[in-house]
């Protein structure tokens, strides 16, 4: 009966415990998206030059289908670089209009009344929040991983609060930066819980996922160079430390192959 008592009693409190941690995540992510939705007050608005040149570029999308990407070519494109015109379709990252693009079809059944510039500017302007949202809860994510849920609260309040953080996923600011960082994270997230597992299909599916998010850094953000280049890295540096092995290579491989194959697709 004694045992009993005092197991329920852990029980209840780590439960407990665990709303609590719930609760402060929730109420980080919901500071994070408070502080990021501010510019709002002034009415929806996107700021500065690329992040209207994003607006175009998806609202090109919405309007002829996701396959007029490959129509933006210089022949096609004269609004840009006038009058060579500008091969948007090979010079820049498809992954914000696509986005934008499947963004603005789910959110159009909830706003009604609005026309369809109306609905895709608010769509434009309130995207680079939810990527902050999802950065911070990505943070989280990674410092339990990495130690505990405590720290892990830390890194998500720190997120949240940072401006190099803040800076590109601000209200508005539709631009690249914001979601490529979103997904490095991912990657950096699965490539973690890929070097801690034990069991070899669960390390595979965390390579495979590593690596998707990985590419999908590269299909949105010029940046990828650099991510690829921190994975390259670590990789090199193991091999040189003597620590590879042959489960470490498999998984290591996989991530870099998978993010390479939808690299070469770009």
């Amino acid at each position: 009966m004694l045992a009993t008592y005092f197991k329920s009693k852990v029980l209840t409190l780590l439960k407990a415990r665990n709303i609590a941690y719930t609760t402060l995540l929730v109420a980080v992510i919901i500071l994070a998206a408070t502080i990021r939705l501010q510019p709002i007050k002034y009415g929806f608005y996107l700021y500065e030059y690329d992040p209207y040149f994003m607006y175009w570029s998806t609202k090109q999308l919405v309007d002829h289908g996701p396959g007029r990407w490959f129509e933006l070519t210089a022949e096609n494109v004269k609004n840009f670089w006038y009058p060579w015109g500008r091969n948007v379709a090979k010079t820049e990252y498809p992954g914000v209009p696509y986005i934008g693009y499947i963004a603005y079809n789910i959110a159009s059944i909830f706003m009604w009344g609005l026309s369809e510039e109306e609905r895709l500017m608010v769509v434009c302007v309130v995207l680079p929040v939810v990527a902050g949202m999802l950065e911070v809860l990505a943070a989280f994510l990674i410092g339990r991983e990495i130690r505990d849920v405590k720290t892990g609260l830390f890194a998500a309040f720190i997120t949240a609060i940072i401006p190099s953080a803040i800076d590109r996923t601000i209200a508005g600011f539709y631009t690249k930066l914001g979601f490529g960082v979103m997904f490095f994270l991912y990657s950096m997230l699965f490539y973690i819980k890929m070097l801690k597992e034990v069991k070899p299909k669960r390390k595979i599916a965390y390579s495979f996922l590593a690596g998707i998010f990985l590419g999908l850094v590269g299909f949105t953000w010029g940046g990828y160079a650099y991510t690829v280049l921190v994975f390259s890295a670590y990789g090199l540096f193991i091999v040189l430390l003597g620590l590879n092995n042959r489960s470490f290579t498999l998984n290591h491989t996989i991530v870099m192959m998978t993010a390479l194959v939808i690299l070469a697709l770009t």
